[in-house]
């Protein structure tokens, strides 16, 4: 009998061979095809420690763990395409007093307080919106303005011009004797001081009536302009608590206005609005995190409340808090942003509360744009808040499209998003505006009479 030992031995070592040969090979182009690497052997290999792969100390494996799985979320019952409003108040009608007032917005002002950061600066998201709003249930004017802000000539829903003012806000340091108004800022006039409003040059609202609302220790006058020839002095009386005046114009093509004497007036902005209907106040404030909305004095809130009677507060906050290598969860966030809004809930019971979340924000990783890993973690940090608060929320992050929606908001053509991939364009604050608009109005039809 023949021994085949020797010819078994000469095959496992050819066999040997061709595996470590096969895995030798680099990706090539054959005919048109592309050949790719293969590793015959993978399945048969133990894993190796690398420098790169040792194994994750115990603090930086917390560093990086994965956001908690979410809690299953209502079902939400509407048309489809829709980001519905989660309702998290106790009777889940939070919006109900808020529908009831635009049934009666022909025979009175509705007024939504927008808060955020540098996202919706310059009026993105608020102006389509407010522009939505007025066109179902009236209304005549761009709201609240400042007197003076560092956007002004960004906004394009009114020209605004200002010289010698002083501005304090929630952002950045102030005197003990300067208090907040409630949009979270504090306008000092100084000598000179000027401020002029126009209408925005491709039409849109014209000016019809200017409210100023202030405080002061002496007694002073507001020196007003109307379109460069109608002259007026208005007494700006001493006023330890807030106190409204009003500037009369008829459909303006320009209202300016100046403080003298200017010593101890304290001014907190101004609205421009004319008539019924419904009005959104930008209340936007570039490195807020929302968590200065807690500064604020309560009696501060309740005067201002009683002049504007807000029936819904838009809290557009988070980007300011999520960094590109934060992965961690926002415990900390969630338990400070619960005091303010229930604070807030508290100080104005009958008005609705939703809170806006992130949208999606994408960093440069190995030439490709991608989500930073903490935006679905702070998304659904800001959904625990409005649980925990008893409020409403409406997830941008989703209605944008989730992971990886803003490269596609940067590279559509007109662009959507700007190219530092955080903020949006007019554009795509038009886009968003109308999304969140479809989910107001969606709740609003919940509560129409049977």
């Amino acid at each position: 009998m023949k021994n085949y030992l020797s010819r078994s031995l000469y095959l496992v070592l050819l066999t040997v061979s061709m595996v470590t040969a096969v895995g030798l090979f680099t990706p090539f182009q054959l005919a048109g095809l592309q050949i790719k690497k293969v590793n015959l052997a993978a399945d048969i290999q133990k894993d190796k420690l690398t420098p790169s792969s040792k194994p994750v100390a115990q603090t930086q494996r917390d560093s990086i763990r994965p956001a908690p799985k979410p809690e299953p979320q209502p079902v939400r019952n509407g048309p489809k395409g829709i980001t519905h409003v989660e309702d998290f108040s106790e009777n889940e009608k939070g919006l109900k007093e808020f529908s009831e007032a635009l049934r009666s917005a022909n025979r009175q002002p509705v007024r939504i307080a927008f808060f955020g950061d540098s996202f919706i600066e310059g009026d993105i998201v608020s102006g389509s919106l407010r522009d939505t709003l007025q066109r179902l249930f009236g209304g005549r004017g761009v709201g609240y303005v400042p007197l003076a802000s560092e956007v002004a000539q960004y906004r394009t829903t009114v020209q605004h011009t200002h010289e010698h003012w002083i501005t304090y806000s929630m952002v950045n340091k102030r005197p003990d004797s300067i208090r907040l108004g409630f949009p979270g800022y504090c306008f000092v006039p100084l000598a000179g001081n000027r401020v002029m409003y126009q209408p925005p040059k491709r039409g849109g609202h014209v000016i019809d009536n200017l409210l100023i609302y202030y405080q002061s220790t002496a007694d002073a006058t507001l020196h007003c302009t109307v379109n460069d020839t109608l002259h007026q002095a208005l007494p700006l009386p001493w006023a330890d608590s807030l106190a409204e005046v009003r500037v009369a114009a008829e459909r303006a093509k320009s209202v300016g206005m100046h403080i003298d004497p200017h010593g101890g007036v304290r001014l907190f902005g101004a609205s421009l609005e004319y008539g019924n209907g419904v009005y959104v106040d930008n209340f936007a404030m570039r490195g807020n995190s929302g968590m200065g909305l807690g500064q604020l004095d309560e009696d501060a809130i309740r005067q201002f409340q009683a002049y504007r009677n807000y029936r819904l507060l838009i809290l557009q906050y988070g980007l300011n808090v999520v960094t590109e290598k934060d992965t961690v969860g926002y415990g900390w966030y969630v338990d400070k942003m619960v005091r303010v809004v229930k604070r807030l809930k508290q100080l104005l019971p009958k008005t609705a509360i939703v809170i806006m979340s992130v949208s999606d924000r994408s960093y440069n990783e190995g030439g490709t744009y991608q989500t930073l890993p903490g935006i679905p973690v702070m998304r659904d940090a800001q959904r625990d808040i409005a649980r925990k608060a008893g409020v409403c929320f409406w997830d941008l992050y989703a209605a944008m499209g989730g992971e990886n929606s803003m490269p596609r908001y940067v590279q559509a053509q007109p662009p959507l998003a700007a190219k530092d991939y955080t903020h949006l364009t007019f554009r795509g604050g038009k886009k968003i505006a109308r999304l969140f608009a479809e989910a107001l109005l969606t709740e609003h039809a919940k509560y129409e009479p049977k």
